[in-house]
């Protein structure tokens, strides 16, 4: 599967549609990142090894080997992620102060 992962420093105007924008595209890699999590988990559910069946218990550990590196290579845009959430955070708490302010 391919991530589009938002770039937490992209430039974007700081009008509403920016911001919309911004919340959109991060929306959507959230929910790509949560769709892999789940179907990943659900393998790992019905994945069973007779611990007599060496062949088994090793192709089961090569897959937790795939899935472990995976995860690696998906924590720098988990990292963007969060930060892509704390930028959005502060847009929308400027936005609410400016509104008070008008």
């Amino acid at each position: 599967m391919n991530y589009d992962i938002l770039q937490a420093g992209q430039h974007y105007n700081s009008e509403p549609s920016g911001v919309g924008a911004l919340a959109s595209s991060f929306d959507k890699s959230v929910l790509h990142i949560s769709d892999w999590l789940t179907w990943e988990q659900n393998m790992i559910k019905i994945q069973s090894v007779l611990v007599n069946d060496g062949d088994a218990v090793r192709l089961a550990i090569e897959k937790q080997e795939k899935v472990l590196r995976e995860l690696k290579m998906k924590k720098p845009q988990l990292n963007e992620l969060v930060h892509t959430a704390e930028v959005l955070k502060g847009d929308i708490k400027r936005q609410q102060l400016q509104e008070k302010d008008v």
